[in-house]
């Protein structure tokens, strides 16, 4: 170790294992994919899609209010 060093350890994640990442996140992944390929030609920037709003209330549940 070095004198006067800071170490960090930042873990994230939900666990090594897709079985440990909740059903809610992983819904949103495939809709979110299935949406990146049904939508792939160019959008406009900022444009908002029924597939957007779908996503935010599943991962709602999920998100958290960091602190300052």
């Amino acid at each position: 170790m070095v004198r006067d060093a800071v170490s960090i350890t930042f873990v994230a994640g939900f666990g090594a294992a897709a079985a440990n990442v909740p059903q809610g996140i992983k819904e949103a992944v495939m809709t979110l994919a299935a949406a990146w390929y049904e939508y792939r030609e160019a959008i406009q920037f900022g444009a908002t899609h029924p597939v957007q709003m779908h996503l935010d209330i599943l991962m709602d549940q999920f998100r958290m209010t960091p602190f300052v």
